[in-house]
């Protein structure tokens, strides 16, 4: 226990050091690479089912992707 303990304050200087900067460019890196993905994902299945002219198809795909 006190190693997880040890850890956690380990863990905290970090981010509130210098360091702790770069671990929130990582966090907003990964953030806007899922959110972006998602929107990608999204707007491919209104694409496709547009394109081919099948709402259901498009409800079906959206549905699967969450």
């Amino acid at each position: 226990m006190t190693s997880l303990r040890k850890n956690l304050k380990a863990l905290c200087r970090f981010v509130q050091a210098e360091g702790g900067g770069m671990m929130d460019e990582y966090v907003t890196m990964v953030g806007f690479w899922i959110f972006s993905t998602i929107v990608v994902l999204v707007a491919a299945g209104l694409i496709w089912s547009a394109l081919s002219g099948d709402l259901q198809a498009m409800v079906k795909d959206l549905t699967n992707l969450f």
